[in-house]
């Protein structure tokens, strides 16, 4: 793993791999690339298919963190998540299971805002001083999260669907802190990046008979 930042060419690359697939999949692709050396086919997810699971239980991982849950509640909702019962967030006006979040998430956000969220991270790549994991780390997470924390406000607000206001709120919340610069991504990206080189790890090693 580099300590230095991405270059214009590598930036370059990433963005016309983009061009050929998703966004999110040529990010996962550079990310994997950046940790451990290893390329990915365009078109294909890296490691297998391993990082994407990693992704999903992490959105709810850093839910949690934002809401700064005492422990009690931090464990009712672990318990919750797993066997697919009610989660309970009344400051969000959200009673039901991850999976109905989801659906909830689909219908209110969907890909209404991905343009917006695709020019931020962009501009993220291109305009960043971090180091490339961190970059791309951020550029991995922050719309992910802006989805989530725009799904929370408009349950709160009572409403159908979000509007500009709510995404560009929690873009920004979002952006502040795992952003590229931001404190809690600078206070994960060292475990996430070692899980990475694990999983790398795990799937090189030959299957046992």
């Amino acid at each position: 793993m580099s300590a230095l930042s991405l270059s214009p060419p590598a930036v370059d690359e990433l963005l016309q791999r983009a061009r050929l697939q998703t966004f999110d999949l040529a990010l996962q692709q550079a990310l994997v690339a950046e940790l451990t050396g290893l390329p990915t086919p365009i078109g294909e997810p890296p490691l297998a298919g391993r990082l994407q699971p990693v992704l999903d239980t992490l959105q709810f991982t850093l839910l949690k963190i934002f809401l700064r849950l005492d422990e009690p509640r931090a464990l009712a909702l672990d318990e919750a998540f797993a066997r697919g019962q009610a989660l309970q967030l009344p400051e969000f006006n959200w009673e039901g299971s991850w999976f109905g979040f989801w659906r909830f998430l689909d219908e209110c956000v969907g890909e209404r805002f991905e343009d917006e969220l695709e020019d931020w991270q962009s501009q993220t790549l291109r305009q960043s001083t971090a180091t490339a994991a961190d970059t791309l780390w951020g550029a991995l997470l922050v719309p992910r999260m802006a989805r989530i924390f725009a799904a929370l406000r408009t349950s709160r607000a009572g409403l159908p669907s979000a509007d500009t206001e709510q995404m560009e709120g929690a873009l920004q919340l979002a952006a502040g802190n795992l952003g590229p610069h931001g404190e809690l991504l600078a206070r994960l990206v060292l475990n996430l990046s070692q899980h990475v080189q694990a999983l790398a790890d795990s799937a090189s090693e030959p299957a046992r008979p």
